[in-house]
């Protein structure tokens, strides 16, 4: 007896409508995935920017005004969009550290953003030191570095 059936049964075509809607509501997830995380490097971008003109702006100062500022002073980073509420803060320590500022030749300076993304909050909360207690300001988005005397 030969067999010459044409067409597909009915439990082929459920597992094939089941296939393809799987696989459509996986692409669609992973597209809205991708679209958050390209939000989220996007305001990422924006903080570093912001950070490194920041941080160039302070470099550029006479060592004075390095001397005299406040250890730890916070920026508005209005530049994001969204839902942002972020700062940028600047924190000042002399070399070595808990030496006089008054007569210290060599300054470290650390830039760290903070803001929201999505009810999360990206960085450390307030933008104030943690925990963890080291001094900075921990972040995705810090920039660094160390100034000598220049006057």
């Amino acid at each position: 007896m030969s067999d010459n059936r044409r067409g597909m049964s009915i439990v082929e075509m459920l597992l094939g409508a089941t296939l393809l809607l799987v696989g459509g509501a996986a692409l669609l997830l992973s597209l809205n995935a991708a679209t958050l995380h390209a939000e989220y490097l996007s305001q990422q971008q924006i903080a570093l920017n912001a950070a490194q003109g920041l941080l160039e702006e302070w470099m550029a100062r006479p060592t004075s005004a390095l001397r005299t500022a406040p250890p730890w002073q916070p920026f508005p980073l209005a530049q994001l969009p969204l839902q942002a509420n972020g700062q940028l803060v600047l924190q000042i320590r002399p070399v070595p550290d808990g030496s006089d500022p008054a007569t210290a030749t060599l300054f470290d300076l650390h830039v760290a953003a903070c803001w929201q993304h999505r009810e999360r909050v990206i960085g450390e909360a307030d933008c104030q030191d943690g925990p963890d207690a080291n001094w900075w300001v921990d972040s995705p988005v810090m920039v660094s570095t160390r100034v000598a005397q220049r006057e």
